[in-house]
């Protein structure tokens, strides 16, 4: 009964969640990384539940299956997929093990006589590579975590956070497993370590859903104060667009405002803007919207990247991405590297390379 509930509350939530990505319709590599970690899910579920509960005599097919083995890549390349573009020739690497060990998997499950002869060998290695791969991953990843700044973190940074924290819980328990197993010969797989994977595979969806959810919420927000600045006849004084008298005034007084760079504080809002120039939020969302044609948010990130393009260009930059998002006003890598390809349409890193080789010409 457990196993059932949890089974279906992974593949909907999974559904539920792609269908949030497509909606959203966002070609952030990012999310397509996502996309294809909850097909995998989704196929692995499946996958378990017509060998070892439909058709309980093929147990041994999920059993010995060596597809557990791709969690670990599947963590380590959303976590390095801010700092990328697209898929690449080095993502294959990350199969390496699991292809060499599948043509063993279609051996083993081809006999019942090779299972009865090498099970013990087979599953003693296939369990103990397991723990080694997602103990490997997860300590590559946490390492990385670590050596950013403390800086806040978005929903993608916390997605990274629970999946190392899953990586290290079922690393540690395969390892007992595996242990138990060379040394006792007991069972290498239990129904309690199935679900354990499970429930780790549902609070990794969960967090997905949450994820792209709030994303979603925050689209539809923006929208909707869009429309509301656009709609006329209001009857409000403060929500009508000013005469060309005050607007060339306010917008010389957003100008000489952003001079400065207050842009790179953090901090830095359109409430704060609002009371330091005295004038009203709504007044301020219809200039942005009419004579920047753009939100207020992504003027001001589009500063905020012109800012960190200056200091890429420079030969004498020597600062990491999470120091350069930080002292640029971004709260993570993450969101600047996504405001970074808007405008243009490659990695902070690329574009470094980029100008460093222009200047050399």
């Amino acid at each position: 009964m457990t196993a059932t509930i949890l089974f279906t509350a992974i593949l909907l939530m999974t559904g539920v969640t792609l269908g949030f990505i497509l909606f959203t319709k966002s070609t952030a590599f990012i999310d397509q990384v996502t996309q294809s970690i909850l097909v995998i899910f989704v196929f692995y579920t499946l996958f378990t539940v017509v060998c070892s509960y439909i058709y309980p005599s093929l147990s041994y097919l999920d059993k010995a299956s060596p597809l557990w083995w791709i969690f670990g890549p599947c963590g380590y390349i959303r976590f390095k997929a801010t700092e990328r573009t697209r898929w690449s020739v080095q993502d294959i690497w990350h199969l390496i093990p699991l292809m060499l060990m599948l043509p063993f998997y279609f051996l083993f499950i081809s006999s019942v006589s090779i299972r009865n002869d090498y099970g013990y060998i087979y599953y003693s290695v296939l369990y103990t590579c397991t723990a080694c791969i997602w103990f490997g991953y997860a300590l590559f990843i946490i390492f990385s975590l670590g050596r950013k700044t403390e800086t806040p973190i978005d929903s993608n940074g916390y997605l990274d956070y629970i999946s190392v924290i899953l990586l290290f819980i079922l690393a540690f328990f395969m390892m007992s497993v595996a242990y138990n197993y060379i040394v006792y010969k007991q069972d290498a797989v239990s129904s309690l370590s199935g679900l354990l994977l499970f429930f780790a595979m549902f609070i990794g969806v969960s967090a997905a859903y949450l994820h792209y959810f709030y994303l979603l919420m925050q689209r539809k927000r923006q929208s909707e104060t869009a429309d509301h600045i656009r709609q006329p006849g209001q009857g409000k004084m403060h929500n009508r667009y000013p005469d060309e008298g005050d607007r060339k005034l306010w917008v010389q007084r957003i100008d000489e405002y952003l001079v400065p760079e207050r842009y790179l504080d953090m901090r830095f809002n359109m409430l704060k803007m609002s009371k330091n120039l005295k004038i009203p939020k709504e007044q301020l969302l219809l200039i942005f919207e009419q004579h920047y044609r753009k939100s207020f948010i992504t003027y001001i990130n589009q500063l905020r990247v012109n800012y960190a393009c200056k200091m890429l260009a420079d030969q004498d930059f020597n600062l990491s991405m999470e120091q350069l998002a930080a002292d640029c006003g971004f709260r993570s890598k993450a969101s600047f590297y996504r405001c970074f390809r808007e405008e243009h349409s490659c990695t902070p890193l690329m574009f470094r390379e980029r100008q460093i080789k222009n200047q050399l010409v």
